[in-house]
C-alpha cells in the first residue's frame, strides 16, 4: 500500500465539512492505484467522487458535474493538467472551480507553473492525506470568500452570475432563464432548516441535470441570491429547458412533503395554509419576454 495512503489520520478531525451538501470531488488522474485509493478514501468522508482517466473526460466531466474542487494530475495520456486548466479557466461553468494540482514533479518551475495558469493548490506526490483534505476544505473556503462559489450548491456565486447575466443580456444569440422558487419562506419555516437546505441542493442538482441533457456544456448556470438562479443558453434551447425544469421540479418537489400537506394541497403552519412551493422560469430572448411555471 503507497505510503501517501495515511491510514493513521485522524478522521473526527478532518472529516467535518464546511458544507451541508455532500462535497464534489473530481480527480482527473491515469493511474488507477491512485485513483481507487482516493475514491475509498473519499467515500468515508462521506464527499462525492469522480474520477476521468484522461483531459477530455475531465472535461466533460466538470461541466457536467460541476465539482466543489478538482484534483488534477499533470501528465494524461492526452494532453497535460496544465493545458485542461486553461480550457476549465476559459469555461464560464468551471471557471470559479478550485484546482489542485497532484504532481511527481515538485521543482520550483512546475510549481510556479501550474499557480501562474490558474491553479489554486498544488501538492507533490506522494502525498499525506490530512494534508490533502486541509487543502480541499480550505481552496473551497477562499472561493466562498472570493464570491467565486456557492457551497450549498458548488455553482458559481452571485458576483460571477450577475456578470456574465448582464452580458449576456446584450447578446443576440443568448437567452436568459432566471428561475425563482416561490413559497419557499413557508416551507423552511414548517419542515427546517435542515429541509431547507436541502431545497437548494435539490433545485441546483435539477437544474444542472436537465441543462446537461437538452442545453450545451457551454451554457452557464449560476446561484444568483436566496431561491434564485440564473441558466445562460442559446435562444433556440431556452424554451425547451424552461418547460423541463418546471416539470421536473413539479415532480420532485412532491416528494418533498408530507403526506397530509400533499393531500390537501397546501403548507399547514399551526392554523395557517400557505400554497405549496413552485419555480417559476422567466425567459429573456431579446426582446421577447415569456414565463414558465410548475404548478403547485
Amino acid at each position: 500500500m503507497p505510503s501517501w495512503w495515511g491510514w493513521g489520520i485522524n478522521r473526527e478531525r478532518v472529516t467535518g465539512t464546511i458544507v451541508s451538501t455532500p462535497i464534489r470531488v473530481l480527480l482527473v488522474e491515469d493511474e488507477h492505484e491512485i485513483a481507487d485509493m482516493l475514491e475509498l478514501f473519499f467515500s468515508m468522508q462521506g464527499y462525492d467522487f469522480y474520477h476521468a482517466g484522461d483531459g477530455q473526460e475531465g472535461l466533460e466531466l466538470a461541466s457536467r458535474k460541476m465539482p466543489h474542487v478538482i484534483l488534477m494530475d499533470i501528465a494524461l495520456p492526452d494532453t497535460d493538467g496544465y493545458a485542461l486548466t486553461v480550457k476549465l479557466r476559459w469555461r464560464p461553468r468551471t471557471t470559479h472551480i478550485p484546482i489542485l494540482f497532484l504532481s511527481k514533479w515538485d521543482s520550483r518551475d512546475e510549481r510556479l507553473m501550474g499557480l501562474s495558469l490558474g491553479g489554486d493548490d498544488y501538492l507533490a506526490k506522494p502525498f499525506d492525506l490530512q494534508e490533502l483534505l486541509l487543502r480541499i476544505q480550505n481552496s473551497m473556503a477562499r472561493a466562498a470568500r472570493d464570491h467565486l462559489t456557492d457551497l450549498r450548491t458548488g455553482l458559481p456565486a452571485a458576483f460571477m452570475a450577475r456578470d456574465l447575466l448582464e452580458k449576456a443580456r446584450t447578446d443576440p444569440n443568448e437567452a436568459i432563464i432566471e428561475i425563482s422558487l416561490e413559497n419557499g419562506i413557508p416551507y423552511r419555516n414548517v419542515y427546517g432548516s435542515t429541509s431547507g437546505a436541502d431545497i437548494s441542493q435539490v433545485i441546483s442538482q435539477l437544474l444542472l441535470g436537465v441543462l446537461n441533457e437538452y442545453g450545451s456544456l457551454e451554457d452557464f448556470i449560476g446561484y444568483l441570491d436566496e431561491d434564485q438562479y440564473v441558466i445562460i443558453t442559446a435562444q433556440t434551447n431556452a424554451h425547451t429547458i424552461a418547460e423541463h425544469i418546471t416539470a421536473a421540479f413539479h415532480e420532485a418537489a412532491s416528494r418533498l412533503y408530507s403526506a397530509a400537506d400533499r393531500e390537501r394541497g397546501a403548507i399547514l403552519d399551526g392554523d395557517t395554509q400557505y400554497p405549496l412551493m413552485r419555480l417559476l422560469c422567466r425567459i429573456t430572448a431579446g426582446a421577447l419576454r415569456t414565463e414558465v411555471a410548475s404548478s403547485g
